[in-house]
């Protein structure tokens, strides 16, 4: 990969057209990338890192127009401080400041904690590694939370673990405590998708969230009227041209269809459907 030439030498790289205004304002700094040049998908960004200016009350958007298909291949990103020592992260998407609407994988090193806050407009998690703890309890590897909007903990982890966690997700009237052992709960049967297994974890009349596993060389081709979001957990799968393995992350807008086909040793996927039928926008109290 090669480096960014210093402030003000050479010439700068081309930046996303969403963040341009923000490089010029001074509130992002780029010090890393690397580009991929496709013939379907013209130049697709596969290893960014940012760094925060002094700026923090300014508004950060990544990823942030939800009409479009987004694309993150997370294992390649490098991983980005948190303001909390011993936190790191790999961003997904976000709007706002550090009060945000954000999806992001976050590592906590063994020790590390968050000090107690509420969260106002909810927190849902998967553990993919390790074990995260709160006073609520210990949750290993495979545990799916949802902190509802309002909900309190103090989360950390004594060995370290790593999540994948969307923040300021929820209608802000669900009050639904959910806590599910993934590793307790059987797959079952999609009837209506041959050659595929869904482990159902939340459901309301706006989202629908479960894993699912697909077997290999399975092709499959439905429409997501509400948008479909996954990210990969074990295994590899092709949509558009693009191969998606662990930790890949696809977004796509409402209105879609969904066409993919799985690699030779199948796939299983954190999947949520329906939810971008709904408007997006940052937190209202973000300042």
């Amino acid at each position: 990969m090669a480096e960014l030439p210093p402030p003000g030498k050479g010439r700068a790289p081309s930046v996303p057209a969403g963040l341009q205004s923000l490089v010029k304002r001074g509130f992002l700094t780029l010090f890393r990338q690397s580009w991929r040049r496709t013939p379907k998908h013209g130049h697709t960004l596969i290893d960014t890192a940012w760094h925060d200016s002094d700026r923090k009350n300014e508004c950060m958007e990544l990823n942030a127009d939800f009409y479009k298909r987004a694309v993150v291949h997370a294992a390649s990103l490098p991983w980005t401080p948190s303001p909390v020592p011993g936190v790191e992260r790999r961003m997904l998407d976000r709007i706002g400041t550090e009060v945000a609407r954000a999806m992001t994988i976050v590592r906590y090193a063994p020790g590390s904690r968050f000090s107690a806050h509420i969260h106002d407009g909810g927190e849902e998690f998967l553990v993919l590694e390790g074990i995260f703890s709160d006073e609520h309890g210990d949750y290993p590897a495979g545990s799916y939370i949802r902190n509802p909007p309002t909900s309190r903990h103090t989360p950390g982890s004594a060995i370290g673990c790593t999540i994948f966690v969307k923040l300021w997700q929820f209608n802000s009237n669900d009050r639904t405590d959910v806590r599910i052992d993934t590793s307790d709960r059987l797959f079952l049967p999609m009837h209506a998708r041959p050659g595929v297994e869904v482990m159902p974890l939340f459901h309301d009349d706006r989202e629908d969230v479960r894993l699912e596993r697909w077997s290999a060389g399975a092709e499959s081709a439905f429409p997501a009227p509400g948008g479909f979001e996954v990210l990969g957990l074990d295994g590899d799968l092709v949509e558009a041209g693009e191969k998606f393995a662990k930790l890949s992350w696809l977004r796509l807008p409402a209105g879609s269809t969904v066409r993919c086909t799985v690699g030779a040793q199948g796939v299983k996927l954190w999947v949520k459907a329906g939810h971008f039928a709904q408007v997006q926008t940052a937190p209202v109290s973000a300042d």
